[in-house]
């Protein structure tokens, strides 16, 4: 704040020193007159630099404090981040080994059921056979010993016992199979469950990941906003434009009263930025009368 108030003070020491010389060199006084004015010129200008050089070196210096502490909450940032999406992995990673040993489990399972279906369907096959078996016998047995009706009947009835120890065997069976494929429903279930969750986090971490890189992009945004405001804010204070009009000097050869105006005292100043090398140039020019044939130019660059 300081140095652009000495650059403020030296700019309107020089203007006031450039009228002063316009007025000078117009009413036709010899130059050795004007060396001191020139030299408070010259030495308002260069303290007007050596305040634009401070301001520059302290705008520099705040750029990149600011800089390396917004690099630094960004690292720790994306560490935090980073270290989120490493555990999510782990996670991911054992429920899907866990995914895995259930699968095997429930395959190991099905092969039993199945080598139990095999085995209960020979058995059945056996018992059928061995069912056809008595029932020759009985009938032959009834064929051939009518008398034996005693003996007859005691077959049949544990013909029939023999006949409900299967249907409940059968039954059991069934229930046995329903019981199992009950329970490999449950565990189909169960992951399916666990994979939907897992989606689920994905789902969010991928949100999370998306609302951060919008934040950081709006901060970025924001951060060259304002350093563009800063830019036109520094141009604004710095750069002091006064045009004059190229007329001015065709209408100086008819009349000479017009270098006595404050409009025509100053006609020029520029500041011009080069933005390679970091150059700063002020042109001052002033036009002499007529008669005197006579125009002054001075310029400064600093680099």
């Amino acid at each position: 704040m300081r140095c652009l108030t000495n650059l403020n003070n030296g700019i309107t020491a020089s203007k006031e020193l450039l009228k002063v010389l316009v007025r000078i060199w117009g009413s036709g006084e010899k130059p050795s007159s004007t060396v001191p004015l020139v030299s408070a010129l010259r030495a308002e200008l260069d303290g007007a630099l050596v305040n634009i050089e401070e301001l520059i070196e302290e705008e520099l210096s705040d750029n990149t404090t600011a800089k390396e502490g917004w690099k630094n909450k960004d690292r720790e940032r994306f560490k935090a981040a980073f270290r989120l999406v490493v555990r999510e992995l782990e996670t991911e990673k054992a429920m899907r080994k866990r995914t895995e040993r259930l699968n095997n489990e429930l395959a190991a399972e099905l092969a039993e059921i199945k080598a139990s279906l095999v085995k209960t369907s020979g058995e059945l096959k056996r018992e059928k056979r061995s069912r056809e078996v008595i029932k020759e016998i009985w009938n032959e047995t009834v064929r051939g010993v009518a008398e034996d009706k005693a003996n007859m009947e005691e077959m049949r009835m544990e013909y029939k016992r023999v006949k409900e120890e299967m249907e409940k065997e059968r039954e059991m069976l069934q229930i046995a199979d329903e019981w199992r494929e009950e329970r490999v429903q449950m565990k189909l279930s169960e992951a399916k469950l666990q994979m939907e969750e897992k989606n689920a986090a994905v789902d969010q971490l991928r949100n999370e990941l998306d609302t951060f890189l919008q934040d950081k992009r709006r901060e970025k945004e924001i951060e060259n906003t304002n350093k563009l405001i800063e830019n036109k804010n520094q141009l604004f204070q710095l750069g002091v434009v006064a045009s004059g009009s190229e007329e001015g000097e065709e209408k100086d050869e008819e009349d000479e009263d017009e270098f006595e105006s404050e409009d025509s005292d100053l006609h020029s100043i520029e500041l011009n930025m080069d933005s390679k090398n970091n150059s700063y140039t002020w042109s001052y020019a002033a036009a002499a009368h007529e008669h005197k044939g006579k125009s002054v130019v001075i310029e400064d660059k600093i680099e």
